[in-house]
């Protein structure tokens, strides 16, 4: 199963110094920045290793979904993975 790493993405993130803001858990309660690429490729990597994708589309559509579609109101990884799973059908990417 591959894992994705900066050079996989398309959007411009912040990439914090500090080991510190990365991720390493998997929590439903890890709160995520979705503006932070190191929050931003633990929540992708997660998701497919879960889910059992390995596809760069859809890559680049679930990270097309985290930055244009997702409400603002989603923090947790929880949340966002709920809401990614409810409209996943929903939203087209090209």
């Amino acid at each position: 199963m591959p894992v994705f790493t900066k050079m996989s993405l398309k959007y411009t993130y912040k990439w914090p110094e500090s080991g510190a803001t990365e991720i390493t858990s998997s929590d439903d309660d890890d709160m995520i920045d979705i503006k932070n690429g190191y929050h931003v490729l633990n929540f992708i990597n997660v998701f497919f290793a879960q889910k059992g994708l390995t596809s760069i589309d859809t890559f680049y559509k679930l990270e097309y979904m985290l930055n244009e579609r997702m409400p603002v109101t989603m923090e947790t990884r929880k949340e966002m993975t709920t809401w990614v799973l409810t409209v996943w059908n929903r939203i087209f990417y090209t």
